[in-house]
């Protein structure tokens, strides 16, 4: 797999501004999922819970292989 830091660069990038509710206001969900990186290279990963924010957007928890935190 590529460089962890670039996945982790990723993530902070699409997470700024949303940060995430209290775990049990989450509803559970498992759902695998491959993200790409700007270079095309596929992160396997698993979308472990959905929630809709105060605008109405739905957003998900994403946890990617190889990262400790989603």
């Amino acid at each position: 797999m590529g460089d962890t830091t670039i996945v982790e660069r990723l993530l902070e990038e699409l997470a700024r501004g949303c940060a995430p509710p209290p775990e049990e206001e989450t509803p559970a969900a498992y759902r695998p999922v491959a993200v790409y990186d700007r270079t095309g290279w596929p992160w396997p990963g698993v979308i472990t819970g959905w929630w809709t924010d105060q605008d109405g957007l739905t957003l998900c928890r994403l946890r990617l292989s190889g990262l400790p935190e989603a």
